[in-house]
């Protein structure tokens, strides 16, 4: 068929189906659903038939262009479509009429549909309606509907745009589960709740969530490859149990302060993200929540959470970090080069063991005590600023660390056991006045000629073990020589506890 010298095929009307459909008359007595199969099961029968068998068996079914659906028989009005009324159909395009109101379950799955807009009388549409429409290509919803239900638009493989109603309220399960073509996606305001896996492995490249969206359902986003960017207008609460699991290209999102909670896996593979942000009302991050987010090196985590799920960060390569004392236990400390400790009183034996490239350790928190091998091997650690509430720091604490100079002043009453000893590069040590602790070996292997100053030199005694019991004076005039306290303090007496009684020897 040809109008002004082109084909007009695809434009073609073909209101002679009409006859071939069964009307269904609904509860109310007044108005007919309609559908093309006897049941459903005929329906999903037609649908195993290969392509030859099925146009031999069904040949009306084999529409190409537009099918106009009509809106009345028999002066009864058409108000539904049935449950696969028209599944597996291979026509293009749809006219809807004004008196439809309900979309039946799976009415449209299969079909070969590029486009559908559904007149602004659909109040409801059933799970599945446009299921696998492979064709799909641009949707636009009635202004009518409150609610996108189970698995309408799941494997819609072309589905590159689709226009919300501002009435939407809801949007179900795997809605659009698999639908590989969606790029941007902008839900109103109005819509209070999205269920699980509902953009899940799709094609959706950025989010943007209206304000009424309090809760990221469980695997909301996971395996959304194309996933970039996420923006968070509500008062979320929660992050669901696999929410962005396998967003591999997520780059940028902001965590609301309102988010109380981070289930189970939520950023898992997230190789994309750099830093983050953990809000102050976090209580609760499950295992794995950010488990081989391979890129991610700056973590910010100020508060106390406090439930904290095992591999929470496992495999992240954090540089840099802002954290509680609580939340270092929790990630790999191998990559870090500077940290600030925001909360805490105990840092835990072996905390930064072993972390060569530590640089800078920062405390805000009134830590009381510094735990055994706490930095042992940091040896790029070449200074630190020990909080003024510190009294102990254990045995081994600093052993082989990169430390130059080390000031134990304030409120520090206790040195342990090879706590600084081959620190090869200190130059200088300031043994404070509250001191009156030394264990054996504290200082062993210092660097040659290392300056000592006992900022007080009376009373101090050096003794085979910790008690004062048959312990050997200390002259203070040798503590006041820098010389004669370095060479006491890390060669001659270096294999004695050093004690301090405080009113006479």
């Amino acid at each position: 068929i040809y109008k002004d010298g082109e084909c007009a095929c695809g434009s073609r009307e073909y209101p002679d189906l009409a006859e071939y459909l069964k009307y269904i008359l609904n509860e109310d007595g007044e108005s007919y659903s309609v559908s093309f199969w006897e049941s459903a099961e005929e329906a999903e029968q037609a649908g195993q038939l290969d392509l030859l068998e099925f146009g031999s068996r069904y040949p009306q079914a084999e529409i190409q262009g537009v099918f106009k659906l009509p809106a009345e028989r028999d002066g009864i009005p058409v108000t539904g479509i049935a449950a696969f009324g028209f599944a597996h159909f291979s026509f293009e395009s749809i006219k809807l009429p004004e008196t439809l109101t309900t979309v039946g379950a799976g009415s449209f799955s299969h079909c070969e549909l590029k486009s559908i807009e559904l007149p602004d009388s659909v109040t409801e549409i059933g799970e599945s309606a446009f299921s696998d429409c492979g064709f799909l290509e641009s949707v636009r919803l009635s202004d009518s509907l409150a609610c996108i239900e189970e698995k309408t638009f799941q494997n819609c493989t072309n589905l590159t745009e689709i226009v919300f109603s501002q009435t939407l309220t809801t949007i179900e399960g795997y809605a659009f589960f698999g639908c590989e073509k969606l790029g941007n996606v902008t839900l109103p305001d109005g819509i209070t709740d999205i269920g699980t896996y509902v953009f899940s492995c799709s094609g959706v490249e950025s989010a943007t969530l209206g304000t009424g969206i309090t809760v990221i359902s469980e695997g909301a986003f996971e395996h959304c490859l194309a996933l970039t960017d996420v923006e968070m207008l509500g008062a979320v609460t929660s992050i669901g149990a696999q929410a962005f699991r396998y967003c591999e290209r997520l780059s940028k999102i902001t965590i609301p302060e309102t988010v109380y909670k981070i289930e189970t896996e939520a950023f898992r593979f997230c190789h994309g993200l750099t830093e983050i942000t953990i809000p102050a009302a976090v209580n609760t991050i499950e295992n794995l929540a950010f488990e081989t987010c391979s890129n991610l090196t700056k973590l910010t985590c100020e508060n106390n959470v406090r439930t904290l799920g095992d591999f929470s960060f496992s495999s992240c390569p954090i540089k840099e970090a802002r954290v509680a004392m609580k939340l270092l236990s929790y990630i790999d400390t191998r990559n870090l080069e500077r940290v600030t400790i925001t909360s805490g009183t105990n840092l835990l034996a072996n905390t930064f063991e072993n972390c060569t490239k530590l640089t800078s350790v920062v405390f805000e928190s009134d830590v009381t005590k510094i735990g055994e091998s706490a930095f042992e091997y940091c040896t790029s650690l070449t200074s630190i600023q020990f909080p003024d509430s510190l009294t102990t720091i254990e045995s081994r604490a600093f052993i082989a660390s990169g430390l130059t100079e080390v000031t134990l002043s304030g409120l520090i009453t206790k040195i342990g056991e090879q706590a600084f000893a081959d620190c090869a590069n200190l130059t200088r040590i300031v043994i404070g006045e509250n001191v009156e602790y030394i264990g054996r070996e504290a200082f062993y292997k210092a660097a040659n000629n290392v300056n000592v100053v006992f900022e007080k030199d009376e009373g101090w005694v050096v003794s085979q073990n910790d008690s004062t019991i048959g312990s050997t004076a200390i002259d203070s005039a040798d503590l006041q020589s820098l010389a004669t306290a370095g060479e006491y303090l890390t060669v001659t007496y270096t294999e004695y506890y050093w004690l301090r009684v405080k009113e006479s020897v």
